[in-house]
């Protein structure tokens, strides 16, 4: 039997329904509502209608719901989401709400909500158990967690998907997790899914995940096989945000390699780059510039420490300006700067001492407005095999003090 409704049954009949119905536009404005709705969250609908319910959502679960909105549009029926909203009264309601498009032409690009408040619902579960309250606390926890198929595709996702990369679960649910994954980590984290054959046990490992727009979130990914337990049947996955522990691993690595004054690469950094060509069986000679600074030490002296540091970052600003791409500048210590070379044409060298001691002649200038001459006496070597880097580095810093004594610095 079908029955036809005129306009005055199928308004009563909304506004009989039991739960809260709402009308919200594509630019997220409230359209209409129904009494219950009015009931149930305070609300005044002569109040809100036509303005936006952004302000009603809870600020955690806003993109959620707003990439909700945007996919339902293009859907029949829209997948059923959890979130918070506020009440008249400032409190926030848990709320259950799946969305449709709208089919009426009075209502073009509109969506249509059924809301139900879950409060109740969860005193209930509580009651009987814990799984709700667990399931509020994964969601409200900062670590990702997912659900993977025995294949490591995404089955589900906590909340903090959305909150730490900026993806709906509707966007997300059937990719494999390796989409998610950074190119360069891709290789690893397949294989350690590959891995999870139902044998149980934990995996883990450090990959970058990619938000939305493309930058990568470096986090730390524990997998827990449970393929084969009868409730999971899949894979669990734990991601943790670890940028603050990558960016304080470089800050070190940089302090390690780098001489805090000037920046340059400290004579660690020196030693193992001339390592690595010196154990090399097809390297090419390489030609290592030993620059001492001349007459730092009355600079010192007469001017204090902090102009004679001023001194040492001018030199090392010009020897970063007059050699090549290629070239690497190092500081060893004190006055002593090194210039590896990847050649040994005499030619090319000569040119490039040329440059230096040209880079050097301007007279620098002192934080306190003095002017005090600039210049470095250079001494060469080049890398043979059986030489270790220290000897390569002790024959070039021999050299240097025959080319000082050589122009009386």
């Amino acid at each position: 039997m079908t029955t036809t409704f005129d306009h005055a049954a199928l308004a009563a009949l909304l506004q009989a329904i039991p739960d809260p119905v709402v009308v919200v536009g594509a630019d997220a404005t409230l359209r209409w509502a129904n009494d219950r709705a009015e009931q149930a969250f305070g609300w005044r609908l002569a109040d809100l209608q036509g303005g936006p319910l952004v302000p009603f959502v809870h600020p955690d679960d806003l993109e959620t719901a707003l990439l909700s909105l945007e996919s339902v549009a293009k859907k029949e029926t829209g997948t059923l989401i959890e979130i918070r909203v506020r009440r008249g009264d400032g409190s926030y309601a848990p709320v259950e709400i799946r969305g449709a498009p709208c089919c009426s032409a009075d209502l073009p690009d509109a969506v249509i909500l059924v809301a139900r408040e879950t409060t109740d619902r969860r005193r209930w579960e509580l009651g009987a158990g814990d799984t709700d309250l667990l399931a509020a606390i994964l969601d409200a926890a900062p670590t990702v967690t997912l659900l993977l198929d025995r294949g490591g595709a995404i089955q589900g996702a906590s909340r903090a998907l959305t909150r730490q990369l900026h993806r709906g679960l509707e966007q997300t649910l059937g990719l494999p997790l390796v989409d998610l994954v950074a190119p360069a980590d891709r290789d690893a984290v397949a294989a350690l899914v590959a891995s999870c054959d139902g044998t149980q046990g934990t995996r883990s490992i450090e990959a970058g995940l990619l938000a939305v727009d493309g930058h990568v979130v470096p986090m730390s990914l524990t997998l827990v096989d449970l393929v084969s337990d009868a409730v999971v049947r899949g894979i669990v996955v734990g991601a943790s945000d670890i940028s603050d522990l990558v960016e304080a691993r470089s800050t070190l690595h940089h302090r390690a390699n780098h001489d805090d004054l000037t920046g340059l690469p400290n004579r660690t950094h020196l030693l193992r780059r001339l390592s690595e060509v010196l154990d090399r069986d097809d390297a090419q000679p390489h030609t290592l510039l030993f620059c001492d600074v001349d007459r730092l030490k009355p600079v010192n002296d007469r001017h204090g420490h902090r102009a004679g540091d001023a001194l040492l970052v001018e030199v090392a600003t010009r020897l970063r300006a007059a050699v090549r791409g290629e070239d690497l500048v190092a500081r060893l210590s004190g006055d002593e700067f090194v210039v590896v070379v990847p050649t040994a044409d005499p030619e090319a060298v000569d040119a490039l001492q040329a440059r230096i001691h040209e880079a050097m002649a301007p007279p620098a200038r002192l934080p306190d407005g003095t002017l005090v001459e600039t210049s470095v006496s250079i001494g060469a070597a080049v890398t043979q095999p059986g030489l270790s880097a220290e000897e390569v580095l002790a024959a070039a810093d021999a050299a240097m003090y025959v080319a000082k004594r050589r122009r009386g610095r």
